[in-house]
């Protein structure tokens, strides 16, 4: 079997702890196990794209993103309809995609030495699958683009970026029971396929896949292979409505909310009557307007063998094993 060859990239900055011992073991194994392994640090924004590009022009087989879903995200801008396939070996905050195939997270109180040890070894001996990204603005995500409230904390916590490295997810619930008390819905024109509709919104929420956050299946019955995007539109006016919602998303009580309204669609425009923030995979990304679009098979991606995954509609991977 021919040398396969990876680049591993990694953000240091990301997650809780110091991970370089264990990207370090991460290097060696794949190393023993007939791999050609290089390993970049990103400093700052956009080198993981950089990376990444560079990886493709150097016809590489895997591409290996070691942070959290932002580094992620980078990344697949980077890879986006190459052949060059993704895997993912989380060390960030809420780890979504890592959640969504089944790989071991980083957790307080795991008994696993080395997740990223764990997680590579699935990945090496695992399936190549091919995905879905969705486009907003022009900018790929492969979990979730959205407006309003949730970007809205989204931006927020980028600027508090010493809160979030001490307490991690639960920073995000700390923002977000602060913003609900001033948050207010916006008039708001979305075009869904060309199907025009005027709502005072929350949030509007178009997902590639169905974990949110790390915590909620807000869209629960996405597929990341079906061509689609699932959309969510939650309406919302003052105060006390966006406290109920925000509680109904913590309690996992909305889908029977009747100010939620789902859907389906390849494309979608978001058009309030004022500017509102915009988040792609838990990155800030400017503002509205906004219009998203489904990207059908842009991505390949590497996920653990064996298991049946639910966000994927095609039981037939591309590839069995890389090893």
């Amino acid at each position: 079997m021919p040398c396969m060859r990876a680049l591993l990239i990694f953000n240091p900055a990301a997650g809780q702890r110091d991970m370089r011992a264990a990207v370090a073991e991460v290097v060696a194994h794949l190393q023993a196990t007939g791999w050609q392994v290089a390993l970049r640090e990103t400093y700052g924004r956009g080198d993981a794209t950089t990376y990444a590009r560079k990886a493709v022009a150097e016809r590489l087989d895997a591409v290996f993103a070691v942070g959290g879903d932002g580094t992620l995200n980078e990344v697949v801008n980077g890879l986006a309809h190459s052949p060059v396939a993704l895997g993912v070996l989380p060390t960030g905050t809420a780890n979504v995609w890592a959640q969504e195939i089944g790989l071991p997270v980083p957790r307080l109180l795991s008994t696993d030495p080395n997740p990223l040890l764990t997680c590579v070894q699935q990945l090496a001996a695992g399936e190549t699958r091919t995905m879905d990204l969705g486009t907003l603005n022009g900018r790929y995500f492969m979990l979730y683009g959205s407006v309003g409230f949730d970007a809205h904390i989204v931006r927020e916590m980028e600027q508090q970026r010493d809160l979030k490295a001490r307490l991690g997810g639960l920073a995000y619930f700390i923002a977000g029971a602060a913003a609900a008390w001033n948050f207010i819905g916006t008039r708001t024109l979305i075009v869904a396929d060309g199907k025009k509709m005027r709502r005072r919104i929350w949030a509007v929420m178009a997902a590639n896949t169905q974990l949110y956050g790390g915590l909620l299946r807000i869209a629960a019955d996405a597929l990341a292979d079906d061509g689609m995007l699932d959309v969510v539109i939650v309406e919302g006016h003052g105060p006390l409505a966006t406290l109920r919602h925000y509680s109904s998303f913590l309690l996992q009580g909305f889908w029977a909310d009747p100010q939620v309204e789902f859907l389906r669609a390849r494309t979608i425009e978001v058009h309030p009557h004022r500017p509102l923030p915009v988040q792609v995979d838990g990155d800030p990304s400017g503002s509205t307007p906004v219009r998203i679009e489904a990207a059908p098979r842009a991505l390949r991606v590497l996920v653990p063998g064996g298991a049946a995954l639910p966000i994927f509609h095609d039981e037939s991977p591309l590839e069995v094993s890389l090893v």
